[in-house]
């Protein structure tokens, strides 16, 4: 049998022999699975939510914007010319919440208010709403809100942002009739954390 010359060198020929190579690439499976699996939070605001913070929160700082989304279902009482609605929903940042909106509403269909989210936890979350209804023969209505948030309690204190609000309504028109609804928002929130 013939003797093989020596490699020059460093290296020898083939840096990634047929046999070396498969268990390289197995190393570093495992190493990018136990970087992605060490439970280390990530602290961009594009992370995802850390999974011991809950589902309602998602790591904010700096004063970043996050998105603000969901549905929520309102009984509203309307006797003019105020209304008083009461809601149940689920968005983003928030988790699952009860809601109380109270609105002025003006002869051309338009109107100004305030409202007032808790989320499961008690935080709170509050601001005001310049919106527009339409009436939609025979007994609906399309409201569109926009909601500017101004401030909140617990982890929504000095909270910030502008969210719009479309809820579809049917009503009621006998005496003490209320008017049900189901609708959703969507806009941007800012944590100030």
């Amino acid at each position: 049998m013939r003797a093989r010359a020596p490699a020059r060198g460093r290296y020898p020929r083939r840096f990634f022999n047929e046999r070396e190579f498969p268990m390289r690439m197995f190393v570093f499976g495992v190493c990018l699975f136990a970087a992605a699996c060490s439970g280390k939070a990530l602290n961009s605001p594009t992370s995802p939510t850390n999974a011991s913070l809950g589902p309602a929160q998602t790591a904010a700082r700096g004063g970043t914007a996050l998105p603000f989304r969901g549905s929520f279902t309102t009984v509203i009482d309307v006797p003019p010319p105020s209304a008083h609605a009461t809601a149940e929903g689920t968005a983003t940042q928030l988790g699952r919440f009860t809601g109380i909106f109270t609105a002025d509403v003006h002869p051309d269909s338009t109107g100004t208010g305030t409202f007032n989210f808790t989320a499961a936890n008690g935080d709170q979350l509050s601001g005001t709403t310049v919106g527009q209804g339409v009436f939609i023969p025979p007994n609906n209505a399309r409201l569109t809100n926009v909601a500017t948030i101004e401030n909140g309690t617990g982890r929504f204190a000095g909270a910030t942002g502008t969210f719009t609000m479309v809820e579809f309504d049917t009503i009621d028109f006998a005496p003490g009739g209320k008017v049900t609804g189901e609708g959703t928002l969507e806009g941007e929130i800012n944590l100030n954390k």
